[in-house]
């Protein structure tokens, strides 16, 4: 696609940056008539560029208000692309668009996607750089398993490289490493044990507090 839109024009004669907008603009409003009739302009002429544009939307406006949005996206783009190669018709369903534009236009909303890119890049401009932080030196690099004891490294790895925020799911196998880490005398076995505590507290021990057994079968 040539930078210059304005070179290129939709079947009703609109520039194709300024039919594009206007596409957008009726899904971010939630207009479903008029983002359709934008998105068949588009699609007649330029079909490949109509499904970027729609991937894009799905990541910038709609974001994490529904993350599936971009995979129903991709996969009707791959849809709409099989039927345009292996179709004898002149030209795929308009359902296929129509999916689309429906999704998208009733999407809950979120733009935290865009916004972040935009904020780094422009911090990253006016020449932003973080500094490697101490977590990120763990026994994937180089320097990580120079400073780390190797006695320490089992630790390091349970209590700082691999820590997450905002977790979910249940902790069975994890507490089930720590307290095979702690009998190996990694760990600290009263701490595991205050961690197991509050993690049975928190209803994330679908094992209980005892945790799963191994146990030797009998062949």
């Amino acid at each position: 696609m040539p930078r210059d839109e304005r070179t290129l024009l939709v079947p009703n004669g609109t520039e194709l940056g300024t039919a594009t907008s206007a596409l957008t603009k009726a899904l971010r409003r939630g207009d479903e008539a008029r983002g359709m009739y934008w998105a068949l302009q588009v699609e007649e002429r330029f079909p490949k560029y109509l499904w970027r544009r729609l991937a894009v939307f799905a990541a910038e406006d709609v974001g994490m208000a529904d993350p599936d949005a971009i995979s129903v996206v991709t996969s009707l783009t791959a849809s709409y692309e099989r039927a345009r190669t292996q179709s004898r018709a002149p030209r795929p369903d308009p359902a296929l668009v129509g999916f689309g534009v429906l999704y998208l236009a009733r999407a809950p909303k979120n733009r935290e996607a865009d916004d972040l890119a935009q904020a780094v890049m422009h911090a990253i401009a006016d020449g932003w750089m973080p500094a490697v932080p101490p977590e990120a030196m763990d026994l994937h690099t180089a320097e990580g398993r120079a400073r780390i004891p190797r006695d320490e490294r089992l630790a390091h790895w349970l209590n700082e490289a691999s820590h997450v925020e905002n977790p979910r799911g249940t902790q069975d196998w994890r507490l089930w490493i720590r307290r095979w880490a702690a009998r190996r005398g990694r760990l600290d076995t009263a701490e595991v044990e205050v961690q197991a505590e509050d993690w049975l507290d928190e209803g994330r021990l679908r094992w209980g507090v005892e945790g799963y057994r191994f146990e030797r079968e009998e062949s």
